[in-house]
């Protein structure tokens, strides 16, 4: 998911801090299994 993330965002897609913002909540998430 991270690299997808990274792609769109260095495409311009979506915002670099967007895309940091969506790796913490994925992380926490997956933590939270």
């Amino acid at each position: 998911a991270n690299r997808k993330l990274d792609k769109a965002a260095s495409k311009g897609v979506i915002h670099a801090n967007q895309a940091a913002n969506r790796k913490s909540s994925i992380a926490k998430s997956v933590t939270a299994l």
